[in-house]
């Protein structure tokens, strides 16, 4: 059975907390008898005022989402418009990072910061835009491949090498499809390992959901050659829609997730 949901409770600023254990961190939905308010979800909150300081038209709100039907229901998602930023303070030792997501028109990106055993913070960019590993100061700029149609598995940081040092690293095609073997077809741009993607989505990939799963312990190690320990912060940059969010101890099967996680309802 499922462990009691982690704590709300978000990490102080600047500090290195032992973070409780559990085998879910939900981010969002943040619970499972939470009501579709902005109010309701204090990351969106803070967003939101973000966006409206800017006063630039970015935007982050609440919307429905699956108008196209692929999930058979009506959901509240996340939707980040514009320069829109949002981020999830959490403390967890749990390694999985999960997402369901749809890219809007042009790009986006999801950006983790960790702590090592010895304290020292990392930050993980993932990034549809980028075709290539970077690894330089403490920061991975790493590749999220995208593909189109239905829902599908997106591949984010399976092409790294071990213990990289720091520079452009080309990503093995060849690992990515081994990681997503339920990935269909792929925008041609991102098999161009010379540079970075530069022209907007196509129109399936702006409207395919995606369920993106990182193994950050798998990551640090790879990019860093460090013990990952805890995930402090995750922040989603627009232009994209989120459905679902949460860290876990393990890939769980839809099936095995709390209800209000669950991406097909009802089995």
């Amino acid at each position: 059975s499922m462990a009691d949901l982690l704590s709300e409770e978000a990490a102080p600023a600047g500090r290195v907390v032992v973070p409780q254990t559990a085998e879910i961190y939900p981010l969002f939905p943040p619970g499972p008898d939470w009501a579709p308010a902005l109010d309701a979800v204090p990351a969106l909150v803070d967003a939101d005022a973000m966006c409206r300081a800017r006063g630039d038209g970015s935007a982050a709100r609440l919307v429905v989402a699956d108008e196209e039907g692929v999930f058979g229901r009506e959901e509240a998602a996340i939707d980040l418009v514009g320069a829109a930023a949002i981020a999830f303070r959490c403390a967890t030792c749990a390694p999985i990072l999960v997402l369901c997501l749809r890219a809007a028109r042009s790009f986006c990106a999801v950006e983790v910061d960790v702590v090592d055993g010895d304290e020292k913070f990392y930050s993980l960019h993932f990034s549809n835009r980028r075709t290539l590993v970077k690894v330089e100061h403490g920061r991975a700029e790493i590749p999220m491949l995208f593909s189109a149609g239905g829902l599908s598995l997106a591949a984010a940081g399976a092409g790294l090498a071990p213990s990289s040092t720091g520079g452009d690293l080309a990503v093995d095609d060849a690992d990515w499809a081994s990681s997503s073997t339920n990935v269909g077809r792929r925008d041609d741009a991102h098999k161009q390992h010379g540079s970075a993607a530069s022209s907007p989505l196509d129109q399936q990939q702006q409207h395919a959901w995606q369920y993106v799963r990182i193994d950050l312990r798998d990551v640090v190690l790879k990019a860093f050659g460090a013990d990952y320990f805890s995930t402090i912060q995750v922040t989603v940059h627009a232009a994209c829609r989120v459905l679902r969010a949460y860290v876990a101890d393990r890939a769980y099967a839809d099936a095995e997730l709390p209800e209000y996680l669950r991406v097909v309802r009802g089995i």
